[in-house]
């Protein structure tokens, strides 16, 4: 059992810039102000010298918490985070967030790239490039017990679509429908 806070917001995967994690950290930097109890976990490498400046620079270093997590150590945060953040600028496919979901986390990601399709009705949707909607959609499943359960339930669900037997199904479907407008 990882030794980490009660109550923090989850950024899995690395720094590289599309992946935003200077607006996330923007953002906890603003939602941390009004919550001192808050702290964020990101995993991937470590903080580079640069990094590590900007969140000292932010005052929030001391409530960050880099953590190099295994498969196990992962399921763990993504089960334990008050929600997972994915403001990633776009993505060839969103894997965390289906990782999310199977841990009962309650995810906040991007409106774009292919995250909508993915996420279905079980993820609050955000404006990457907008401090103040994540900001806003962080702070919404925060406070909003109700809506943080039901996106867990709606994320069961949604996961059901991306199980092997279904993804099968709906290869075969094309090939049959392929076959016959050949």
């Amino acid at each position: 059992k990882l030794q980490i806070p009660e109550r923090f917001l989850l950024f899995v995967g690395d720094r590289t810039p599309y992946k935003n994690f200077k607006r996330f950290m923007e953002t906890f930097a603003q939602i941390h102000e009004q919550d001192k109890t808050l702290f964020a976990i990101y995993t991937g490498s470590k903080l580079k010298k640069d990094e590590q400046d900007m969140l000292i620079g932010m005052g929030i270093f001391e409530y960050t918490i880099h953590i190099k997590a295994s498969d196990q150590a992962l399921s763990e945060l993504y089960s334990r985070a008050l929600l997972f953040v994915y403001p990633s600028l776009y993505e060839g496919f969103g894997i965390p967030i289906l990782e999310a979901y199977a841990c009962h986390c309650p995810v906040a990601l991007s409106n774009t790239s292919c995250f909508p399709e993915i996420a279905g009705d079980a993820a609050l949707l955000v404006d990457p490039y907008s401090i103040e909607s994540i900001r806003n959609g962080v702070m919404k499943l925060i406070k909003n017990h109700h809506y943080r359960d039901d996106l867990i339930k709606r994320g069961l669900e949604n996961i059901e679509r991306f199980k092997l037997p279904v993804i099968v199904k709906c290869y075969m479907d094309l090939y049959t429908k392929l076959e016959r407008e050949n």
